[in-house]
């Protein structure tokens, strides 16, 4: 699966930016994995509460921003910062 300059296998768990492996977490490659199915899409935050973690929306976490936070990082040392956060909606990502 590719988004952009992302390529994704789901089956092997690995994710590479231009090429170059991704040290991703598990829940970090999760959300990597549901932004890029939806590429160009917006994806809202309780959307990826329930299909990540599997729970209710809690509208006083910052458990998606704080994990979208540290994604952005390993995403950003291969290249521009391709999430777009669509303030009170949710996150982007660039195809």
């Amino acid at each position: 699966m590719s988004a952009g300059d992302i390529t994704i296998s789901p089956s092997r768990l690995r994710a590479w930016r231009n090429g170059r492996p991704l040290n991703l977490s598990q829940t970090e490659f999760k959300l990597l994995l549901e932004l890029a199915r939806n590429a160009g899409t917006i994806v809202t935050r309780p959307m990826l509460i329930e299909r990540i973690w599997g729970l209710d929306f809690m509208p006083t976490t910052n458990l998606v921003d704080a994990h979208i936070r540290h994604l952005r990082v390993k995403l950003t040392e291969h290249g521009d910062d391709p999430i777009s956060t669509q303030r009170g909606m949710g996150y982007l990502l660039r195809a």
